[in-house]
């Protein structure tokens, strides 16, 4: 088990549909209405928040690859 699923199983219930709502929006490239913005100091990383959950993902070409998915805390940026 990765640690993406390690991190869905540790969510509530509707939280852990949402997530992978999102998820399979961003590798569906349907962005319209999500709250993305792009990492300072880094080339091609995205973040997605919705309320307190934040999915870091790496964008390029037609690809999208999940870095990390977690609750905002001190160390949510920190790589």
């Amino acid at each position: 088990m990765n640690r993406l699923d390690k991190f869905l199983q540790k969510l509530l219930p509707a939280e852990r549909q949402k997530a992978q709502v999102l998820i399979a929006r961003l590798i569906a490239h349907d962005w319209n209405g999500l709250n993305i913005k792009k990492l300072q100091r880094h080339d091609h990383l995205w973040r997605l928040r919705y309320g307190k959950l934040r999915i870091i993902f790496e964008h390029s070409d037609d690809k999208v690859i999940i870095v990390s998915v977690g609750r905002r805390n001190d160390n949510t940026y920190n790589f």
